[in-house]
């Protein structure tokens, strides 16, 4: 269950069922979007769903520890940043996608240690492209969640970013075939790209004021030609949603109404509770590579 106990009809909501969905997280900071995104996550995780974060901001390590930050969590690689069992090359982003679809192993994709954006949007342009193309071939259900969804999918791209965005664009239009499911997660639905946005099945939306980010949920209603009093009805109840609570929207199940998270069984992290000893266990539980090779694989990339 993603929702606290009497859900209603989001119990639709089955693992199986969300692993091939395309789905948005939207809402202020600090309202619980990444959160949300975790317990997603871990639903995916424990009925054994191949799940895949490109993670920006460098909070979803929290998923191999337990929800103290002691215990263990699941166990899922991670790959860049901090807590990194091996780091990210700018030119291996072919190398580990297709690893990925070869072991269908799960894992954290961490971008924060690239020195600059180029670097970053070169390694997930050529990670997509792979990825994608290697799916085609070997079909099985996997979920791409885009933490800061405005980086992958930019509305506004600027040229370095267009080879990234459309094969982004292509895995939201057609990754279904593939058993591939897109989760979005945003504060800025008005810079995430509208031929991904609107293609969603699902938004969840927590709290959202703004006139900008309105109109892109506006937007959405509109393409999937949903009714105008259904509509503002919603976009009236956004301000007014208390953390943890967030508009659920699955015109395409039926469902309609707000709902309250549960909470994680993995860690949380935050600015204010993140502590040495959490990210000494992390790194104390690092996965060895999940291929033989792997590490060489990505070193000799760098050469390339």
């Amino acid at each position: 269950e993603i929702f606290k106990a009497k859900a209603g009809p989001a119990s639709r909501f089955l693992p199986g069922k969300l692993a091939t969905v395309k789905a948005s997280i939207l809402g202020l900071p600090e309202r619980g979007k990444t959160y949300a995104g975790g317990v997603f996550a871990e639903e995916l995780l424990e009925n054994g769903i191949q799940t895949i974060v490109l993670d920006s901001v460098g909070v979803w390590y929290g998923l191999r520890l337990g929800a103290n930050g002691k215990g263990r969590g699941y166990d899922i690689h991670i790959f860049g940043g901090e807590h990194g069992d091996l780091p990210l090359i700018p030119t291996a982003g072919a190398v580990l996608a297709e690893t990925l679809v070869r072991t269908r192993k799960s894992a954290i994709i961490d971008t924060t240690g690239f020195a600059t954006e180029a670097e970053q949007r070169r390694f997930m342009a050529d990670f997509a492209e792979t990825f994608y193309r290697l799916k085609m071939r070997n079909k099985s259900r996997v979920t791409l969640i885009l933490e800061e969804a405005d980086d992958w999918i930019p509305q506004m791209p600027e040229t370095t970013e267009l080879r990234m965005l459309g094969a982004f664009q292509r895995i939201a239009r057609k990754g279904r075939n593939f058993g591939i499911g897109l989760l979005a997660i945003s504060q800025r639905p008005q810079g995430v790209h509208k031929k991904v946005l609107n293609l969603s099945d699902v938004l969840f939306v927590f709290g959202i004021s703004g006139k900008h980010e309105r109109k892109a949920i506006r937007e959405w209603t509109e393409y999937n030609e949903i009714d105008e009093d259904v509509r503002d009805k919603a976009l009236g109840m956004l301000p007014g949603l208390k953390m943890g609570q967030c508009l659920v929207w699955a015109p395409r199940f039926g469902i309609f109404g707000v709902y309250a998270i549960r909470k994680k069984r993995t860690f949380a992290p935050a600015e204010t509770q993140v502590s040495m000893h959490c990210s000494r266990l992390a790194a104390k539980w690092r996965r060895s590579a999940c291929c033989s090779g792997l590490g060489a694989a990505l070193s000799t990339a760098s050469l390339r």
